[in-house]
């Protein structure tokens, strides 16, 4: 798994239990005024549909975390969505009475969302797949083929001092 799917899957899942621990908070509640919703640990508003918003990205994230391109798609898509929903905060914290982004939200939406759209954009090209090779195993070349071949030969056809090396 490369650094950048391990990032996809470590998001996913912290926004999967931040959805449960929202939804524990505050249940159904539908409240979008972030001075009135309720919030986690006193700072975060929740509601219903915020809840719901963590839980799909979350579950976006740890399907994305299975491909190298699905991780990175989702940390520039997920990342950028993050910061929108910070700026949004600021001019609607109410997220048109939809969504609670004020408060406390709008600086962890913004870091979420820079760590997010960072990493997709800088780490992802760096990152490459892990080459792993099964134990016990080894790459074994084919016997080189040909009339001149003599197998008990160490030096392959046309290779200085071999069998058909004719230099005085």
């Amino acid at each position: 798994m490369t650094a950048i799917q391990r990032i996809a899957q470590v998001f996913g899942w912290a926004f999967v239990v931040m959805a449960i621990w929202g939804a524990a908070v505050s249940g159904m509640s539908m409240e979008a005024d972030p001075g009135r919703a309720p919030a986690i640990l006193g700072v975060f508003p929740v509601n219903f549909a915020h809840n719901l918003v963590h839980l799909l990205f979350g579950l976006w994230g740890i399907r994305a975390a299975r491909s190298r391109s699905g991780a990175r798609l989702f940390a520039v898509l997920a990342g950028a969505a993050y910061v929108v929903l910070a700026l949004l905060g600021l001019f609607a914290p109410s997220g048109f009475g939809l969504v609670p982004l004020g408060g406390g939200d709008i600086w962890l939406h913004a870091g979420l969302g820079a760590a997010l759209l960072v990493s997709g954009l800088v780490l992802a090209d760096n990152d490459e797949e892990p080459r792993v090779e099964p134990a016990g195993t080894r790459t074994v070349m084919p016997p080189p083929e040909g009339p001149d071949h003599d197998p008990t030969d160490p030096h392959p056809p046309g290779d200085p001092g071999g069998p058909t090396d004719t230099t005085p």
